[in-house]
């Protein structure tokens, strides 16, 4: 059974974090998904430096910078309207949701690098940023699906599951130690 240990700098970055976001959810859910839409990848760059994994550093960049290129352009070259009663209802680039598509992207990245300790509370926070956009009316349900679903791709096309292997020898003993 795997066990995430965080230590006191990763505890007080996710306490801060939190708070954020909670005096956000006051606000109105288009600020909250907008906290979210910048917590999660940051969190997700964090996560990478507080565990000294630069090769999850840049397969996040990737991820990432795909997935938002995919969405800029099937954003365009769909050209799908918003809901009609909407505040961008004039706007033909529902299709798909961007802000859904980079949070599921981070959660993704999360998920698949460290594990589902933090992977299921980060998947969770992805579904509140996709749910509000359908709420607040900028995108159809399909939108928001699409955008999860492309993210998420992303994320299984260019992060790969951490692999540790760490070997320590004494002068009376051989410990090998291996995660994933």
């Amino acid at each position: 059974m795997a066990v995430f240990k965080a230590d006191s700098l990763q505890i007080k970055v996710v306490f801060v974090f939190s708070l954020l976001f909670c005096q956000n959810l006051h606000a109105d859910l288009e600020t909250a998904a907008d906290s979210l839409l910048l917590l999660l990848p940051l969190s997700a760059v964090g996560l990478s430096y507080f565990e000294n994994d630069k090769e999850g550093r840049s397969s996040f960049y990737k991820s990432f910078g795909a997935t938002f290129l995919s969405t800029v352009v099937l954003k365009s070259a769909i050209n799908a309207p918003r809901p009609e009663d909407g505040p961008e209802a004039d706007a033909n680039d529902s299709f798909p949701s961007g802000h859904t598509s980079l949070a599921f992207s981070s959660a993704s990245f999360i998920q698949r690098r460290y594990g589902w300790q933090l992977g299921a509370p980060a998947y969770l926070l992805a579904s509140y940023v996709g749910w509000s956009r359908v709420k607040t009316k900028h995108h159809h349900s399909a939108d928001v699906f699409a955008g999860a679903l492309l993210g998420a791709s992303m994320s299984f096309v260019f992060v790969s599951k951490r692999e540790e292997f760490e070997v320590n020898v004494s002068h009376n003993s051989l410990r090998l130690s291996m995660s994933f």
